[in-house]
């Protein structure tokens, strides 16, 4: 038996073995039980090896086997020498094994993944005997055997552990264990990466990857190739500049390969990489956890050296790298530009202060007064720059190093952003935002995470105050936009609904509801035929969309408004062709009014009229 744990190469050791074996003259039968049901497949794959080497002999030989008319004893030349390798009898009783398998004389047969096999494992045993006891075979079986212990014990039954020990006992007379040649293999795995750039950064930093490894403690190959398969993608994306800088790079290594380790065994899951980051386990794994250790103190403990909230990428892009195995290359470049290991002098202030950890106190001193004087000032007007530096300020002061409250940065963070909404920039910097930049961080760092509600308040009052000026804008686009009715219906269509090949702008905003009813429908009868068409098919799909339904519902009082007066117009061309379109697209509008219409309110314990 070679037994070892999963990803210990057992499977590449006994592959090479076997090799040499082969082109010593050696004869061998190899199986893998994983997902084996019944014997019969088992037979089957020896016998589909042992076709080739029977040549046209064993395929006529084959042929009669499996219908069962062989009869008596067959002479079979299994090398190809002209001389009988041995008998194979018919008629094996009880067993089930077939003929050809019972004097296989100078093969040796390899049964690998004994603990995948869906057969009972003593059942599987018992098989593999007959051909060591009755058969004098030698057999090699390849195993985790923690692995089938560990699942009898899970499975509560403590007797089926103990039939494999004994049957193990009986069967086996020599066991030998494979473990990790991290050397070899790590040369191996890395020899198949494509670019000679990423295979000489690997190859530069083997001695890092093997401490990390190490200290992982799972001494699993398979693992460890996945990981390095994987980050030769993400040197591929890295910009030049940044693949030189050695001491970024052994960071970067550091924490990729960590996460790697810890995700693949299955003690860390991609979502929980923010956790980490920040140490709050308590709650998150409270039925994994110590008496006294979280899985943060545990990770801590196993790589000595490493920060764990210093991971340098932020944490939406590891947990994309480790969750969809997308790696975006642009914000990836980003934040690693903005890092501490590029020089402050091309970096602005704000970034300086977000690495404060890795400044001097007097560099510190500088950049905090550099940065409080432009705060105090309202002068930093940058959405994402500004909730950088509230954040870092609130912690500095959490810190006892910024001699003013996290009340007193709120207060100035919402003054700036009162004063951006009145000069009109706020509505601008907000609309030009990204949503991921408004949630977790901006310019690829992650935003600190000082504690206490101050600084989630402040991200709520900017969303809310950006919101507000934004609708400080509606009535001039809704003039601008109904403009576009006589000059260009297709550009009017096409803000109002959903479509592939054109922006839409307001397909969810109730834009609408800022035009004036009358000049809309005095628009509307400037309308020819055709435009009339599309003017009722772009109404008719706006309110179809029942995930936009709740964002339009203010459109609702609009067209309740509108709709007398558009009803008087129909009815003014009542008889003629453009008072039929005007009539379907009035149909619309009542269609609409109804779907934008509030649910109405049943009495407590009044049951709903299912008609």
């Amino acid at each position: 038996m070679l037994k070892g744990r999963w990803g210990t190469g057992k499977t590449w050791f006994v592959e090479k073995a076997i090799e040499e074996f082969r082109s010593n003259g050696g004869k061998l039968l190899y199986i893998s039980l994983y997902g084996i049901t019944d014997v019969q497949q088992i037979e089957d794959e020896f016998f589909r090896q042992l076709h080739p080497v029977m040549g046209s002999k064993g395929a006529a030989f084959a042929g009669r086997l499996l219908k069962g008319l062989v009869k008596g004893t067959l002479k079979i030349d299994l090398d190809g020498d002209k001389k009988d390798d041995g008998n194979i009898a018919v008629g094996i009783p009880d067993l089930g094994i077939p003929e050809y398998l019972r004097n296989t004389n100078g093969l040796v047969l390899v049964f690998d993944d004994l603990e995948r096999c869906s057969l009972p494992i003593e059942n599987v045993l018992g098989y593999i005997n007959y051909f060591v006891e009755h058969d004098g075979r030698k057999v090699v079986i390849i195993c985790n055997e923690e692995e089938i212990l560990r699942n009898a014990k899970q499975s509560g039954d403590d007797e089926q552990g103990n039939s494999f020990k004994r049957i193990k006992e009986k069967l086996v007379g020599k066991t030998f264990e494979i473990t990790a040649d991290f050397s070899s293999a790590v040369d191996s795995f890395i020899g198949e990466v494509k670019l000679d750039s990423s295979r000489d950064l690997l190859v530069k930093n083997t001695e890092l990857i093997k401490k990390i490894y190490s200290n992982a403690g799972y001494k699993n190959l398979r693992h460890l190739r996945q990981a390095i398969l994987d980050i030769s993608r993400l040197i591929e994306i890295l910009e030049l500049n940044i693949r030189k800088h050695d001491r970024l790079i052994t960071h970067l290594f550091s924490f990729f390969f960590l996460y790697s380790f810890e995700i693949k065994s299955g003690t860390l899951s991609a979502n929980l990489i923010g956790s980490v980051t920040s140490g709050v386990y308590a709650s998150l794994l409270s039925n994994k956890k110590t008496e006294t250790e979280t899985l943060h103190a545990k990770l801590s403990h196993k790589y000595t050296g490493l920060t764990l909230y210093d991971s340098l990428l932020p944490v939406p892009l590891w947990e994309s790298i480790f969750d969809t195995g997308l790696f975006d290359g642009e914000a990836i470049n980003q934040s690693l530009r903005n890092s501490r290991y590029f020089s402050a002098e091309n970096q602005p202030d704000w970034i300086r202060l977000w690495n404060m950890f890795s400044l001097t106190d007097s560099d510190l001193d500088e950049v905090v007064s550099i940065i409080d004087a432009r705060f105090r000032r309202y002068e930093i007007t940058e959405l994402g720059p500004l909730r950088h530096v509230v954040a870092s300020l609130m912690l500095l002061s959490e810190l006892g190093i910024y001699p003013h409250s996290k009340a007193d940065i709120a207060e100035i963070g919402h003054e700036t952003l009162t004063r951006m909404k009145t000069d009109g920039s706020l509505r601008t910097a907000f609309l030009s935002e990204d949503d991921f930049l408004r949630g977790t961080g901006f310019a690829g760092m992650i935003f600190h995470s000082p504690t206490g509600d101050e600084f989630s308040e402040f991200s709520d009052r900017l969303k809310e105050l950006g919101r507000e000026a934004i609708e400080l804008g509606y009535p001039d686009e809704a003039r601008q936009l109904l403009q576009l009715i006589g000059v260009n219906i297709d550009d009017f269509c096409a803000s109002l609904v959903h479509n592939n090949y054109k922006p839409s702008k307001f397909k969810d905003v109730p834009i609408l509801a800022f035009v004036s009813p009358q000049e809309f429908v005095d628009a509307v009868l400037q309308l020819n035929p055709e435009q009339l068409s599309a003017l009722n098919a772009t109404m008719r799909e706006r309110y179809e969309v029942e995930f936009y339904l709740p964002k339009l519902i203010n459109e609702g009082a609009w067209l309740s408004s509108m709709l007398p007066i558009f009803q008087g117009a129909t009815l003014a061309r009542s008889g003629r062709m453009s008072g039929v379109l005007l009539g379907h697209i009035e149909k619309t509008i009542l269609t609409a009014i109804e779907k934008l219409s509030p649910a109405p309110i049943h009495d407590e314990g009044e049951p709903f009229d299912d008609h």
